[in-house]
């Protein structure tokens, strides 16, 4: 789009699973709906918004949203797969793009044997059960890493929860990690910043996180 209007852009995919190497560009708000998986092996530098309705967004090789400037995530899953295809990028999604979970789900798989990291905007618990699942890829005798890192995370009034999902989170050598320097506006620098009770809380109160693995 090069009419310098913002325009609207809206995938409603069947349930077939389907693969996008082309490019969206200019000023436009993006909307992928439907069912199955849709995924984009090239680089989508459109600045507006970007609305995942359902079905998994799966970005992989050079795919990557690097323009987009907000993610809303609505029961649906989006997975930053470096493992799959021949790159490992470490800049799949716009630093600065606040990402909005409602029931959603990020997942992010790191390259065999090798130090994979990706950060991500403020992400804000909006409603329903979300999770982010980071997985490693190591073989004996190398090791891998899974780092990602959410710049914030904020838990609307009322919002949902999130569950941390990985089976060697936080460990030392073959590791997945997320790392979060401020909830609800609270820095993690010191020992037990951002949490209530020693309970990571949502702005009302009550337990936003759980954490399995």
């Amino acid at each position: 789009n090069s009419s310098g209007t913002t325009a609207n852009l809206i995938i409603n995919q069947d349930n077939v699973a389907r693969s996008w190497s082309g490019a969206i560009s200019g000023s436009i708000n993006f909307t992928r709906s439907g069912q199955n998986t849709w995924s984009v092996f090239s680089n989508q530098t459109y600045t507006g918004r970007s609305l995942i309705n359902g079905g998994t967004t799966t970005l992989r090789d050079a795919g990557a949203l690097s323009g987009t400037t907000a993610i809303d995530i609505n029961y649906a899953t989006l997975t930053l797969d470096n493992n799959a295809g021949q790159l490992d990028s470490t800049d799949r999604i716009n630093d600065a793009a606040t990402i909005k979970l409602r029931g959603g789900t990020i997942n992010f798989t790191g390259r065999t044997n090798t130090a994979s990291t990706e950060t991500l905007g403020a992400v804000t618990l909006v409603e329903g059960a979300s999770f982010i699942t980071p997985a490693v890829n190591a073989t004996a005798p190398f090791v891998g890493s899974a780092d990602l890192t959410l710049t914030s995370l904020t838990r609307a009034t009322g919002g949902g929860t999130i569950n941390f999902t990985s089976t060697t989170a936080g460990l030392i050598g073959n590791s997945a990690r997320i790392l979060i320097p401020t909830i609800n506006g609270v820095s993690t620098a010191t020992v037990g910043g951002g949490l209530t009770n020693d309970i990571i809380g949502g702005n009302s109160g009550s337990p936003m996180i759980n954490k399995d693995g």
